[in-house]
């Protein structure tokens, strides 16, 4: 029997790797990232992440909430730890209008920890810049992998019923993502 997470894998996938695909992150990835296009990664994590944790709290425990529901608190920290002072990018996306759906953005939100935490070791641990603005990419620090696992479990019992609402959130996040990291002008 296949898991709920590997259904939304599976069904997230093309998107996952389009993502990807994009010259942010393929810049991103490398570890390569000059301080501008540091910036404009982080920025562009902002405008997606902030309106979507906002959403996330309406649907979330306070218990919740105060561990999980942070990175764009993280990532504030970072852009001005960079110096950075521009206004928030404007990022359409999906609107969550129930606990399915909240689960299926919080899997891409979670999903993107494990990332975060290759993207990190791949950066220039030498780069002052980037090690002092590194908040969001370090995530949960050693507990990532741990906090992953919990919020599988918590995931693989969604009632069958409300799978396809978090599966299309998710995918909705996703082609949010792409949208606005393929709109990313590479400084």
């Amino acid at each position: 029997m296949v898991s709920f997470r590997q259904q939304l894998q599976h069904s997230t996938a093309s998107l996952h790797k389009a993502l990807e695909q994009t010259a942010l992150l393929k810049i991103m990835a490398a570890g390569t990232p000059t301080r501008q296009q540091y910036r404009q990664y982080l920025s562009a994590q902002l405008a997606l992440i902030a309106p979507l944790e906002a959403q996330l709290r309406l649907w979330e425990s306070a218990d919740w909430s105060a561990l999980r529901l942070v990175k764009s608190e993280w990532l504030l920290a970072d852009l001005k730890a960079l110096g950075c002072d521009e206004p928030l990018l404007a990022a359409d996306v999906p609107s969550i209008s129930s606990p399915a759906q909240a689960l299926g953005v919080q899997y891409v939100l979670e999903g993107s920890t494990l990332g975060l935490m290759l993207l990190k070791k791949r950066l220039n641990p030498e780069d002052h810049d980037l090690a002092q603005a590194s908040r969001f990419i370090s995530v949960y620090g050693q507990k990532t992998p741990n906090n992953w696992q919990v919020f599988v479990e918590r995931l693989d019992r969604i009632a069958v019923e409300s799978r396809p609402e978090a599966e299309n959130a998710a995918c909705a996040v996703f082609s949010a993502y792409l949208k606005q990291f393929s709109t990313v002008d590479i400084l």
